[in-house]
Parts: structure tokens; C-alpha cells; sequence
């Protein structure tokens, strides 16, 4: 009942903190460029493989996403995004980078497979969960990789990495050197700066039917700020409880008090 009072109260056509990934609620904070320009270095002067770490909820996903787009929009490059699973073997691993049958792993097949992806250009992986992947997937790559660099092909093969800090540490183990000196970029994700957290908030708000003031005051986004240390999922999920705190008081804008009362709320893991 108090969730559909606060949708009719901000005339909201959708979930404005929802967790789901959401290209539309995409909102490109410093970090993101940041990332998005460290990506786009890599490309410009040919290194292979570019890393992103970021803790949960930095929106390394929709980052990636985001790539997808834009790389294929104004570099026109095909862009392949892929979400490593732990279920996969190696031939369904291959598979899903390129989406092509693939005869086997020997050297005339991998080779004809570059042939068929590459032959039209620049070919960029985007592949999410990447601290799930193994030692032999990120050979599989780097053997890709130093194929695709011959010259024989009509195009280059880029991959963008992301992760959680796990796959910062694999980059960091001596199995993992070969591979890392081919990846000398890498760019870590940091959360929302103070001055991004209400910027952030009316955007998703505006995104989903908003069209008023900030229904939060200045001290309860410095508060929200303070509690999540700018990590985006993390300032959704209080920015609901808050502002659900706020109608339940019926109040149209939620202030500090109701966000220290969100924090009483929040999960123990958060």
C-alpha cells in the first residue's frame, strides 16, 4: 500500500531505484568516464585487452553496456557482450565470444573463425564476471589475442574485461603475467562523488516519470552519501527506504532523519 502511495505521489511510471541493469537508467558518473576513456585509449594505440575492477553495485555491467553502444555507434567496431558462467566448459565458452560454430581448438580452426568475425573489422569483447573466468579461458584469449595481431586478418580482436577486485588479484599472480603485460591499462571503478549523488538520484527519477523538486532535502543526499560511500546500488536501495520512510510521516521529501531511519533497514551485508 505504501509502495503504490509513493509511485502515485511522484507519478512514477516504473521503479525509479530498481537493481536490475537498465541501459535507460544508465547514469555516467566521473568514474565511468573515466573507465569509458581509459577504454577508448586502449583502442586508439592498439592494446589488446583493457581490465575494469569495481566493487558490486558500480555499475560495471551497465558500463559495459554502455560500450556496447557507444563503441558500435561512433567507432564502428562490432561489439560482442558476454557475461561469463562458471557452467560453461571451454567449446560453449568459445562459442559465446563470437557466436560462430567452431570445428575444435586446433590452431587452423581458431584461425578460421578469426577469419569469419574479423573480416569485416575491429572486433571488441566485452565480458562481464571475468573473475569467475580460469587460467585456460584467459590463455584461450591470449592466444586469440596474439593471432588476431599478425596482420592477416581484415581486423583486430579487443577484449574489456570486467570484474570484482577477485580479478585484480588473478592479474597479479605469476600465471597470470604473460597475459598482464599484454593488459598494462586497467582502471578501477570508485563510487558516486558527493557532488554526483543528487545529480544521480533526479536522473533515475526523471527517467521514470518524475517531474518535480528533489524529493530529497541537501542533508539527507550528504547523509546517503556518507552512509554508501557513493556506490550506486547501494544509494538506490536507501533512497527508496528513505523516501518510503517520507509518506509513511506524509511527507513529500525525504531528509535526514528519514534516511538514518532507512539505515536501521538496510541488510547487514550491505
Amino acid at each position: 500500500m505504501i509502495v503504490t502511495k509513493y509511485y502515485e505521489a511522484l507519478n512514477l511510471k516504473a521503479n525509479p531505484f530498481a537493481l536490475t541493469p537498465d541501459v535507460s537508467m544508465f547514469f555516467l558518473m566521473q568514474s565511468h568516464r573515466e573507465a569509458f576513456d581509459t577504454v577508448l585509449f586502449s583502442l586508439d594505440n592498439g592494446v589488446p585487452m583493457v581490465r575494469i575492477y569495481g566493487d558490486p553495485g558500480t555499475g560495471k555491467t551497465m558500463l559495459l553496456r554502455y560500450l556496447e553502444d557507444r563503441l558500435t555507434a561512433d567507432r564502428e567496431v562490432f561489439c560482442k557482450y558476454v557475461s561469463y558462467n562458471v557452467m560453461m566448459d571451454h567449446y560453449a565458452f568459445l562459442k559465446s565470444l563470437f557466436s560462430v560454430e567452431v570445428s575444435g581448438f586446433d590452431d587452423a580452426s581458431l584461425r578460421a573463425c578469426l577469419s569469419e568475425v574479423l573480416s569485416k573489422g575491429d572486433y571488441v569483447l566485452l565480458i562481464d564476471e571475468a573473475q569467475d573466468m580460469q587460467l585456460p579461458q584467459f590463455a584461450l584469449l591470449k592466444h586469440l589475442l596474439d593471432e588476431s595481431a599478425s596482420g592477416l586478418y581484415g581486423g583486430r580482436l579487443f577484449v574489456v574485461c570486467a570484474g570484482t577486485l577477485k580479478l585484480e588479484k588473478l592479474f597479479e599472480s605469476e600465471d597470470f603475467k604473460p597475459l598482464a603485460q599484454r593488459a598494462p591499462y586497467h582502471f578501477r571503478l570508485y563510487g558516486l562523488k558527493k557532488d554526483e549523488v543528487g545529480a544521480y538520484i533526479e536522473f533515475r527519477l526523471r527517467q521514470s516519470g518524475f517531474a518535480g523538486e528533489l524529493p530529497f532535502t541537501r542533508w539527507a543526499l550528504r547523509r546517503i552519501w556518507k552512509t554508501t560511500n557513493g556506490n550506486p546500488r547501494k544509494v538506490n536501495i536507501l533512497a527508496e527506504r528513505a523516501m518510503l520512510a517520507a509518506m509513511v510521516r506524509g511527507k513529500r521529501r525525504a531528509g535526514w532523519r528519514e534516511v538514518k531511519e532507512a539505515e536501521r533497514d538496510l541488510p547487514k551485508d550491505l
